[in-house]
């Protein structure tokens, strides 16, 4: 299933069926209100293209119509719909054009992640550009594709890598806090909590202590 342009002032979507034609074609228009945009994550993901070019965000989607990626799809073709874009769909990966109308260089991608830095970001770049797609790796996008030069095949890889890649990211940043906290439970148990030598056998006596760190005492 694919969803259309979204026109950000009226946050409305359009969602159609590949394969329909369009003289069959059921255009559903859900018109959102602001708070709408702070729902939960759809119950299937979704896919943002950042492309302003209808021919290529279309060329795009059929390219990914034999994939079987799970996704749907939604279009932004401006970085003035990004916000209410990522708001409204928060989708669980970004295909980014850096060829963005007044952006040049790597604006696309700063903005991108200035709005949500978690969400992993694939870039297209022109076939010049390889330099500014490693630089783009360097700056936090997942990986890139020459615009022109992809298959459905690559794009779907890609894709599937970006979700992949930040998943993996984020699980080591959370064992890398808990083997901290453990670290420092191990530590200061065995060097500054007292262990008293009691001549009563009566008499028990119990340490315990709680890891401070994220703001628990």
């Amino acid at each position: 299933m694919g969803i259309g342009v979204m026109d950000p002032s009226a946050c409305s979507t359009s969602l159609r069926t590949p394969g329909v034609a369009d003289g069959d074609r059921v255009d559903h228009a859900l018109r959102m209100t602001p708070s709408a945009s702070e729902h939960a994550r759809p119950s299937t993901p979704v896919l943002l293209l950042v492309e302003d070019d209808a021919g290529d965000a279309l060329l795009f989607e059929t390219l990914l119509e034999s994939e079987d990626l799970g996704l749907e799809f939604a279009v932004s073709r401006s970085l003035g719909e990004l916000d209410a874009a990522i708001r409204l769909h928060q989708p669980v990966v970004c295909v980014l054009d850096l060829g963005l109308p007044g952006c040049e260089g790597l604006d696309a991608l700063h903005a991108v992640r200035e709005i949500d830095a978690d969400l992993p970001t694939v870039v297209l770049t022109g076939r010049d550009d390889r330099e500014v797609g490693l630089r783009a790796m360097g700056l936090g996008a997942q990986d890139f594709l020459v615009k022109g030069q992809e298959t459905g095949s690559t794009i779907a890889r890609s894709i599937r890598f970006a979700i992949e890649r930040r998943a993996a990211a984020v699980a080591s940043a959370a064992l890398a806090v808990a083997e901290a906290r453990a670290s420092d439970q191990m530590r200061l148990e065995s060097s500054l909590l007292a262990t008293p030598h009691l001549p009563e056998t009566s008499v028990t006596w119990d340490s315990r202590y709680v890891v401070a760190r994220a703001g628990v005492v």
